[in-house]
């Protein structure tokens, strides 16, 4: 697999910024990635969590850095899933008082929003290496990801 076979998330995105300093705060990393500033703090605490960065405060001000001699490549692999974001995105919702019983709903809603913005992407990603049946293989990665 070549680096042309693979897409970045943002977290992808974050981790190499991360790389290539020594350390940034939490809002300068928001305002560099053009990302919402909660979404990057829920990002960092699982990360922290799982020992890949760290963090530190000067002041009140957060600071992350990488966590030495981990192994970002596999630790994405392991840990980074569906899963992570949408126990983030229950938690968002969770300090923001939405019903239970809107949650499900809102998180199919958003996931749905974003899996139509990529479609397009995909498809023309898969005619340029003459891959068949894209919009099966669309559907399939789609209705996988809405069950889980």
């Amino acid at each position: 697999m070549t680096d042309d076979d693979l897409i970045k998330t943002g977290v992808d995105g974050l981790l190499e910024l991360v790389k290539s300093v020594e350390k940034i705060s939490i809002p300068d990393a928001a305002k560099q990635l053009n990302i919402p500033q909660d979404t990057v703090q829920a990002w960092v605490d699982f990360l922290v969590e799982e020992k890949i960065l760290g963090i530190e405060y000067k002041f009140t001000v957060p600071f992350i850095f990488f966590n030495e001699e981990v192994d970002i490549e596999k630790s994405e692999e392991e840990s980074i899933d569906i899963g992570f974001f949408k126990r983030a995105f229950f938690e968002r919702a969770k300090l923001k008082k939405i019903p239970d019983e809107k949650v499900e709903f809102l998180w199919k809603k958003h996931l749905l929003g974003i899996l139509n913005r990529k479609r397009m992407f995909f498809l023309n990603e898969c005619r340029k290496k003459n891959i068949k049946d894209a919009a099966k293989l669309f559907n399939e990665f789609k209705t996988s990801v809405m069950i889980e």
